[in-house]
This record gives structure tokens, sequence and C-alpha cells, in this order.
């Protein structure tokens, strides 16, 4: 473009022309001037290339946009230097560039960005839901996991205190019935005094083994002083009764676990080495389901 500093404009490249929607007939007529095709908020950086192009004979470069015919705002980027003539005031020449593609790409992108931020945002809402929903999941099903524990603990007691008063009881009578009976029997036949002691002895092997039952399914040292005691009392009870040698090795600790975890614990382990014949019971596979924890 060429014009002068009070704000007419004399030449406008045809392509620019175009774009700001005019004709060369309006250049002749004198109807284009830039101070007219500026938005007023570009007024003051026009002031300052002016001021600059009167003084220095040149301006910086800088952005500003012009009011097309139909009203839109073509973004530039604009420079200016002085062309001194053979008489009269100096004109102006403009090199302008179109910023229009450039200001739709930076658009394009701000929009993409803000799209992408805001599925970012909402990716990070429902994982944050998921998240606590997970939580909550995880709290309930350790409450969940905790009552049953209990629940089997409270059996296993009741279960073990059965044993123990009742069936105990009994055999201790059946011990001594079998003491009188030998002591009746003993002047008579051979095979009667054979057959009661006989009965005595497994009376005392199913006395055995329903004790050594009523400790697994609820030790008292368990309660009394944790899981590595009751694990240690259970595996010299186990070389005892099998002849089998087995050294312990547990972690330290510098306090207890969770009541939870020293029951469960000590269930779903020790059960594991007591598998040895039994005149009362078929043996028990490890993996059956049916099977009480710490009676095989």
């Amino acid at each position: 473009m060429i014009g002068d500093l009070q704000g007419q404009l004399n030449y406008i490249n045809p392509a620019f022309l175009r774009t700001l929607g005019y004709s060369e007939a309006d250049v002749s007529a004198g109807k284009m001037r830039w101070d007219h095709l500026t938005p007023p908020e570009f007024a003051s950086a026009d002031a300052r290339a002016v001021e600059q192009l009167r003084t220095l004979g040149r301006c910086e470069v800088y952005e500003k946009a012009y009011i097309a015919k139909d009203g839109r705002r073509v973004p530039t980027l604009i420079g200016a230097s002085a062309i001194e003539p053979a008489e009269g005031e100096s004109e102006i020449t403009a090199f302008v560039t179109d910023l229009t593609p450039l200001k739709a790409a930076e658009e394009a992108l701000r929009t993409a960005n803000e799209e992408l931020e805001r599925k970012v945002a909402e990716r990070t809402v429902a994982l944050e839901a998921e998240i606590a929903d997970r939580k909550r999941f995880e709290k309930s099903f350790r409450e969940l996991t905790g009552r049953l524990l209990q629940m089997r603990d409270e059996e296993r007691r009741h279960m073990a205190r059965e044993l123990h008063d009742h069936a105990g009881q009994t055999l201790v009578a059946l011990d001594l019935n079998f003491s009188e009976l030998l002591e009746i029997a003993k002047d008579r036949d051979p095979k009667i005094v054979a057959l009661v002691v006989e009965s005595r002895r497994l009376s005392d092997d199913l006395s055995k083994e329903i004790r050594t039952l009523s400790y697994l399914l609820h030790p008292p040292l368990l309660d009394e002083a944790g899981l590595g005691s009751a694990l240690q009392w259970y595996v010299e009870g186990f070389s005892q009764r099998s002849g089998i040698v087995v050294e312990l090795e547990l972690p330290e600790y510098s306090s207890r676990l969770s009541k939870e975890l020293e029951l469960g614990s000590f269930s779903g382990r020790a059960g594991k080495f007591d598998q040895r014949p039994s005149p009362f019971r078929q043996p028990i596979r490890e993996d059956s389901s049916d099977a009480p924890a710490g009676c095989c």
C-alpha cells in the first residue's frame, strides 16, 4: 500500500484490495483511507508508527486489523517506510501481510486445546469417581471380610468349647468305665480283657484327637500371645505327633497384626500341616472345600 501520514491511500495491492472487498475505483475516487479502515483499538499503535515514520523514516513491524467492506476484520502484520519525493510531503509505503490463515490456525489450535482440556477434566472427574467407588467397595469388602472372620471365629470358639466341655467329659467318663470294666474282667476271659484294653486305647486316641481339634479350632495362645506363639505351639505339637522335625521361621514385627489377619493366617496355614492318619476319619485332601480349617 502507498499513502500518506494523514490517512489517505493512493495505491493498494489488487490481492489485498480483493481481501478488503473494495475496487480500484474506490481507490481512484479517494474513498480509501487507512485511518477509516482501522478499528479504534489500533489507533494508538498507528499513532506510534506515524511518529516513528516522521522521525526515523520507518516504523517497527506490528500487528493491526483492517475493517473490510462487509464488516469483517482482517488481521495483518504491517511495516512501513517513508519515500522522499522530489517535492511536496513524503509518501509512505506499507508492506502488509494477511494473517487470516495464521489466526485461523491459532484459533483452531486454541479450540483443540480447550476441547482436550475439557475431555481431560471430564476423564479426571470420571477417574476420581471410579477411584472413590473402588475405595468404598474395598472398604465394604474389608468390613464384610472382617465380619465373616469374626463370625467364623465365634463359631470355632463355640465348637472348641463344646468339644472340650462335653465330648471331653464324656471321654473321661468312658475312660473311667473302661478302667472299672478292666478291673472286673481281669480274671475272666482273656479275649474280653484284650477287647477292653483295645477299646480304652481307642478312647485315649480319640480324646487326643478331640483335644487337638479343639485347640486347632481356636488356640488360646492366638488371643493371648499372638500369631507367632500360636504357630510355634502348633509346629511343636505337630512334630511331637508326627515325628517330623519342622523349623519355623517368622518375620519380626514391631507390633502384633490385626486380629483378623492373625486369625485368617493361622486358620489358613496351620491346618495344612496336620495330615497324619487317624483311625477315626478318612484322609482329607488339602483342596477340599468342605473340610473345616485346622482339622486336616
